[in-house]
């Protein structure tokens, strides 16, 4: 599991076949891996992202008066190609980066 956390509980039955010759169904799967004292939990951050650039960021917005901002949202970043959940031992969540919408698409 260490190898692929993002693997589904069928993926891990597949993989446990191939290494052991013996078929597990996907509860029994579920089951023992949550025996073993791993979650289904993941924490996504962006993968461009850069501290010294937000630290700055955040520092030049300090100084705006809130009356002259407009705030147009128009990106629709899409995080929906990467899997939601992956497996960790608890109480550890698998920290991982997921790209956003190219620039090309915005």
């Amino acid at each position: 599991m260490r190898a692929d956390p993002d693997a589904t509980l069928a993926r891990h039955c597949a993989t446990w076949a191939e290494a052991e010759g013996q078929v597990v169904g996907v509860s029994t799967m579920g089951r023992t891996i949550t025996r073993l004292g791993w979650a289904y939990k993941k924490t996504v951050g962006a993968s461009e992202r850069a501290e010294a650039a937000r630290a700055a960021w955040r520092a030049a917005v300090a100084t705006w008066e809130p009356d002259d901002v407009l705030v147009l949202d128009e990106r629709g970043a899409n995080v929906g190609r990467a899997p939601t959940h992956a497996r960790a031992p608890m109480p550890a969540r698998h920290a991982t980066r997921a790209p956003t919408t190219p620039p090309w698409r915005c």
